[in-house]
């Protein structure tokens, strides 16, 4: 926990010690959390954005959660987090600090009755303006596996 804190917070620190082979240990680490009623998580480790492409198309539930956080030997490049619930989604991406995903249309309609489910299954409820379409939000994140840049189809705070 510590370890990937003090990465966030300092990338880059002490990447000169890392061995040639721990400079190469580039992985991303994926989450799916379903809701079946109660939650139920699936990991797994992937070396490729290819790798991880593939696995997404698991996250078809209508209630879910998918993280990927990617890294490289021991120091974290950053996660992205979608919360999915029908067509709608909310994204953070975790980098030194978090970064929320927005439409980049400020009139994009969105119902006073969507909710999330955080990974303990409670209800989480973003502020409307935190919502976006689950396609968009899925794209975005196949766009951020690729170099863990913020991807431009949503605006980032």
């Amino acid at each position: 926990m510590l370890t990937t804190l003090f990465g966030r917070l300092f990338p880059g620190a002490g990447a000169d010690k890392l061995s040639e082979q721990d400079k190469k240990g580039r992985k991303i680490e994926l989450t799916l959390i379903r809701f079946v009623p109660e939650p139920i998580s699936e990991s797994s480790t992937v070396r490729s954005a290819a790798e991880a492409l593939c696995w997404l198309d698991l996250a078809t539930d209508s209630d879910c959660i998918i993280e990927a956080s990617a890294w490289e030997g021991k120091f974290s490049w950053g996660d992205f987090i979608l919360w999915c619930s029908g067509d709608f989604a909310s994204a953070r991406i975790g980098e030194h600090c978090s970064h929320q995903g927005r439409h980049l249309d400020s009139t994009f309609a969105v119902p006073d009755t969507v909710a999330f489910k955080d990974d303990d299954g409670s209800s989480y409820h973003p502020a409307k303006d935190l919502i976006v379409p689950r396609q968009l939000a899925m794209d975005a994140l196949r766009a951020w596996l690729s170099g863990q840049e913020r991807p431009p189809m949503l605006q980032w705070d």
